[in-house]
């Protein structure tokens, strides 16, 4: 089923129009034919936001839809916040539409909020509804309150910035009120206005960012005046809830973050993952997911390497979890996941375009398939031939598929290749593989007793930041411990 189908048009196309990349929100009106007195008054206090970005999706068990009450007395209403990737791809899931996915949201709160009108009218219901005392606004989205879908249009113009506003009925939904006053303000006149001063002329100020900026124009008793009344309201809504004031301030400084022009579920998505505790064998649906999520980051920067780049640098991902990826996929059984994934990152992350190269090699090996690991052998060692551990993996994919000899000339030129480097790591590693594989092979005793020795030493180089001798004459006995002079064989 379409998601976006039943919606009049103009909501339909400001909904395809979403800015994703830009931290932005919608809000829409709700409306149920023959409503009950009571809920036709919680219907017309009812906000209906969807946004593109959740201020908080760091917290653990967020889900994606949220709402709570604020004023009281005749004042008081309800605020529903929906991500709007979301609720979509929930449609999808589950092969309705949107209008039902958000109608299920808004019936909830209409059920709930009329069984609780009193307190909403005392202003007690927000506070009571974090300490679990009543029913959260969204307890009933399962059954929609039993109402019908509900007609759906625009409420404003289109897309606006997400703002300090809806961050605070964020932070409140979580960890209850706030006392931010955010009224705006007119100072009072003082005793020698200046024409150039925005408050001597009686301007009204927006709070506390319009406030502040404007400071910096008003005369001096009207520039102190702000700054004291900035510190007063802050300092009582720090006082009033600590947990609170503090996510609405690191929601706010996230306002500005750059996102690089990935839409911004993408880049929550692959924050939440990059974040997950991966201690032990992972879920297939796990696995699946964040298969999806790596291929959709490559497809969105494909030719832009060095947006990936400036990603990584600003540490908005693990490279951690996508560097292990493709192995991770592997071990889960999902092979051809994990060679789509392994290749796109190949051409993604330059810096590590051997490594997932390689990895994939490997894994067509552990997998059986014979001919397309060696064909990836071949066109890594193509490709990255002064690389070490292209040709350890090449060393690898042949012990996979139990060709001794081409494991030992792949790890003997990994070897070759390393000591040209000076890379002692390089040598250790591979001369550990080496001095595996010989001694399984009797007769070869002393050439693996040679390599272990030599993976010592490079190891002991390595460790203190040390680079290995590289001049080795052609006819010096080998150093891999062979018996052999250099230029028959590591050197070949």
């Amino acid at each position: 089923m379409e998601p976006h189908a039943g919606l009049p048009e103009d909501v339909r196309d400001a909904l395809l129009a979403a800015p994703e990349s830009e931290r932005s929100l919608l809000e829409l009106r709700l409306a149920w034919p023959a409503l009950g007195e009571r809920e036709a008054r919680i219907a017309a206090r009812l906000r209906v936001f969807l946004v593109t970005w959740d201020p908080f999706w760091w917290m653990r068990d967020r889900g994606w839809a949220w709402a709570t009450a604020t004023g009281d007395g005749d004042a008081y209403e309800f605020v529903l916040y929906v991500t709007l990737h979301d609720a979509a791809r929930r449609a999808r899931e589950t092969a309705r539409t949107l209008a039902d996915v958000l109608g299920d949201l808004a019936g909830s709160v209409l059920a709930v909020g009329a069984r609780h009108e009193q307190l909403l009218v005392a202003g007690a219901y927000p506070q009571l509804a974090v300490v679990g005392e009543v029913p959260g606004l969204l307890s009933e989205a399962q059954s929609g309150g039993g109402l019908p879908t509900p007609l759906f249009e625009l409420a404003a113009a289109g897309w606006e910035p997400i703002g300090l506003g809806a961050i605070q009925d964020l932070a409140q939904e979580r960890y209850g009120p706030v006392d931010l006053d955010r009224s705006q303000m007119r100072l009072e006149p003082v005793a020698e206005p200046s024409p150039s001063c925005p408050a001597c002329a009686g301007k009204r100020f927006g709070f506390p960012a319009e406030l502040d900026e404007q400071r910096k124009q008003m005369c001096a008793e009207h520039a102190e005046r702000a700054q004291e009344i900035i510190a007063e309201r802050l300092e009582r809504a720090l006082a009033s809830n600590r947990e609170g004031w503090d996510a609405i301030v690191g929601g706010s400084s996230m306002l500005d973050t750059p996102t690089f022009g990935l839409p911004l579920w993408l880049l929550t998505d692959l924050g939440r993952t990059s974040d997950r505790d991966r201690q032990g064998p992972q879920p297939e649906a796990d696995l699946r997911s964040d298969a999806e999520l790596a291929l959709e980051l490559a497809k969105r920067l494909a030719g832009e390497p060095d947006v990936f780049a400036e990603l990584m640098v600003a540490d908005v991902l693990s490279d951690e979890w996508l560097i292990e990826l493709p192995m991770a996929l592997a071990a889960g059984g999902l092979v051809d996941q994990a060679v789509a994934v392994g290749d796109a990152l190949a051409e993604l992350d330059q810096d590590n375009s051997a490594m997932f190269a390689s990895d994939v090699a490997v894994i067509l090996a552990e997998a059986g398939r014979r001919q397309q690991a060696l064909a990836r052998v071949e066109q890594n060692l193509s490709r990255f031939p002064d690389d070490v551990w292209t040709h350890i993996h090449a060393g690898d994919v042949h012990l996979a598929l139990t060709d001794h000899a081409s494991a030992e000339r792949a790890f003997r030129d990994a070897i070759t290749v390393a000591r040209s480097q000076g890379d002692a790591s390089g040598i250790a590693d591979a001369s550990e593989r080496l001095g595996r594989l010989l001694q399984h092979q009797p007769g070869r005793e002393q050439e693996a007793t040679a390599a272990h020795g030599e993976m010592e030493r490079a190891s002991r180089a390595a460790f203190a930041g040390a680079r290995v001798a590289v001049k080795i004459g052609r006819n010096d006995p080998c150093p891999c411990g062979s018996g052999r002079k250099y230029k028959r064989c590591c050197g070949a």
